[in-house]
Parts: C-alpha cells; structure tokens; sequence
C-alpha cells in the first residue's frame, strides 16, 4: 500500500524499522540531542567502545564500579533470572543492554553489575524482594491471632460479617 501511495505523490514519514538491536541503538544515539551523531553511516556503536558519562552518578553500577561502553555486565530480569548483555549509555543513568542480535533493553546503572561467584551460584533469585520494614510487618502479624485481627479492624471502623 505504501509503494501505491508514492506513487501519487504521497510522502512516507513513518520511522523506520531496524532489524538488529545494534542498528535501533544506533537509530536512538541520531535521534537524541544528547550525542553528537547526525546520522546512522558516520558511526558504529564500536567506535564508543570504552567512553562512559562524564557524571559520577550516572556511570556506576551495583557495586560502584565506573560502566563503559562496550562492557559486559550482568542483571537479573523482572523473575530474579541472571541476564547478560553489551552495554552502551543511554541519558542520565539509564544504560542499553544488547542482550542478543535482535533483542536489547533498558536498565539503570544500579541494576547492572559484574558477577560473583555468589551470582553463579543460584541462575534465580529467589529470596524476597520486598523492602525490610514490610517484610518485619508482614511477620508480626503472622503471630496475632485472628481474633485480635478481627477486633482491630472492627477498632478502625470496617464492618466484619460473623
């Protein structure tokens, strides 16, 4: 349908559709006013091998240790699972993480980090993830009885059936 509408003088402004992860990237350091690329032929994402951001903040990972481009750092994704992936900044402290030829993602650089024997231990993580207070909650009110529970809610104005 395209090609038809050229055909009658019709313009194509849609974005175009890159293949490999590399070339999105790539696409993404054009688009943004924060690099000084113009265009996609006058680089390669190699070239920014070994640069970082010139801010403190935005360039340190997990484990406080300076992120460069080209790097191979680790992450766990959204189920505890260890990921690697080819890291390359993005803006502010976000960084892309080319996991394979076609597939990347966007993490912060707190969640990257450079593994330990501890990481390879376990392929998930498994322990808890939620913070330290809720969990201290959580487990205090696992030793009130039900009874107790029932009266506070009533304390605080819930209607409770039986």
């Amino acid at each position: 349908i395209k090609q038809f509408l050229i055909q009658f003088g019709y313009q194509d402004v849609s974005d175009p559709i890159y293949k490999l992860a590399s070339d999105r990237i790539k696409a993404k350091y054009v688009e943004s006013w924060h690099y000084p690329q113009k265009s996609m032929d006058e680089f390669q994402l190699e070239d920014l091998n070994g640069q970082t951001d010139p801010y403190s903040y935005n360039h340190l990972d997990r484990d406080k240790k300076i992120i460069y481009n080209g790097q191979v750092k680790y992450f766990r994704d959204w189920n505890g699972r260890l990921v690697r992936g080819i890291v390359y900044h993005n803006i502010n402290n976000m960084w892309w993480v080319i996991l394979n030829d076609y597939k990347y993602t966007n993490k912060a650089d707190f969640e990257l980090f450079d593994p330990t024997e501890a990481d390879f231990k376990a392929r998930r993580v498994k322990e808890d993830r939620k913070p330290k207070k809720y969990l201290d909650r959580k487990e205090k009110l696992q030793e009130v009885s039900p009874r107790e529970l029932i009266n506070e809610l009533k304390r605080r104005g819930f209607k409770i059936a039986g």
